[in-house]
């Protein structure tokens, strides 16, 4: 286009004698023009080109990004490989369907010191915050001391008067690393769903903190405004490290998912056409699963509250490790996956866990700690399910 122009340049004064100016003009913006299109016709032709499938939705692959490790945007580099001949018309599908940005936000108690003096007695006994980059190690769950930018409305509207909080009590709105929301909507837009991890601080705080639906309401409201706030797709649970004085309580969990879940079925406006997510790492809960609590006159158990569960014990013989989740608690295969980790497990085993959700017809593969190095190792993991080859595009 720029020698193009150059060209007409050069040749100005020889044309318009000949030709005329208002010719020369109708010419020159005739050939401009075709450049143009020319130019747009590829940008077109390079922007729709449509994703090469090489899976179908019968696996789906899950990677916990640890944010203090690396960006998490690396979970998108794992893509399967094209030819020269299909990249001209393709690009190259992802192998992760949903990325767990592990840590993302912590269960506190409200007066808990790492809170920096910031929270609001409204919002119950437990505060969600979120836990910022490894530089800081600092927690904000956003308060008084945020821009007025950052505070919402029960039903999600900007507040424009900071005051206007006190009619509103109780109401948390993360102040949330730029450089990681603006991963979360990048991983979004290639297709990803995205969702928060919530899990314990060492503290006495948890997912079974809640004895009452009061508690369990404040709670769930919280997480409903960082949802809304950040484009999150739902939730992952990952009950460590708390350090209960009072509790645990049995049914805590169930107490907070039945919340959330009529919150997200009023709000239904908000994401037409979309379920949002409600996961849970599967690790030492059978009481959990075990126990319904009764809320509004109904026995509720977690098991039906719950989109999907990862088995995470990843050292444990693998026949032992969903039996009482399939046959005890009756969530479905369709829900359940199995989880590796490349710290604990090694290849082999990795491929023995990958056959056996295969062939008992489970849903999902989950991996902790993804990291780009191990590309070889998610390569003998893919080879189980496809014959595409994998590749980390840098």
């Amino acid at each position: 286009m720029e020698h193009l122009i150059n060209l007409i340049n050069l040749s100005f004064m020889n044309y318009i004698p000949k030709i005329g100016l208002p010719l020369f003009i109708l010419a020159f913006g005739s050939t401009l023009m075709q450049a143009c299109k020319t130019e747009n016709d590829l940008k077109v032709e390079n922007e729709i080109k449509a994703t090469l499938k090489v899976k179908d939705s019968t696996y789906q692959h899950v990677g916990y990004v640890k944010v203090n490790t690396a960006r998490i945007t690396d979970i998108d580099k794992f893509r399967f490989e094209l030819s020269a001949e299909e990249s001209k018309r393709y690009v190259p599908e992802r192998f992760f369907d949903i990325a767990i940005v592990f840590e993302s936000a912590k269960i506190l108690p409200a007066k808990s010191p790492k809170l920096r003096g910031e929270t609001n007695p409204g919002a119950g006994d437990y505060v969600l915050a979120y836990k910022e980059w490894a530089a800081s190690q600092a927690f904000s769950p956003s308060a008084a001391s945020i821009n007025r930018a950052d505070l919402y409305t029960s039903d999600g509207k900007q507040i424009d008067d900071p005051m206007q909080r006190n009619n509103d009590p109780g109401r948390y709105s993360l102040s949330m690393n730029e450089e990681l929301k603006s991963d979360i909507l990048a991983l979004k837009k290639s297709g990803r769903m995205v969702l928060m991890d919530i899990m314990p601080d060492h503290e006495d705080a948890g997912w079974e903190s809640f004895n009452t639906q009061e508690q369990a309401k404040n709670f769930a409201l919280q997480i409903n405004d960082a949802i809304n706030k950040y484009g999150w797709d739902g939730i992952d649970i990952d009950e460590e490290y708390a350090a209960y004085h009072n509790g645990p309580y049995i049914g805590s969990i169930s107490r907070v998912l039945y919340e959330l879940k009529k919150i997200w079925e009023q709000e239904d406006s908000r994401h037409p056409g979309k379920k949002l997510i409600m996961a849970k790492a599967l690790y030492a809960d059978y009481g959990d699963f075990s126990a319904p609590v009764n809320i509004d006159g109904n026995d509720v158990r977690l098991a039906d509250l719950l989109t999907y569960g990862w088995e995470m014990s990843y050292g444990s013989p693998l026949s032992y490790r969903l039996p009482n989740y399939l046959n005890t608690f009756k969530m479905q295969k369709y829900q359940l996956g199995l989880g590796i980790d490349f710290n604990i497990n090694s290849t082999t085993s990795a491929v023995t866990t990958a056959k056996y959700v295969k062939n008992n017809n489970l849903k999902f593969m989950m991996y902790y700690d993804v990291k780009v190095g191990d590309s070889s190792k998610y390569q003998a993991v893919s080879d189980v399910f496809y014959t595409r080859r994998l590749q980390v595009v840098q």
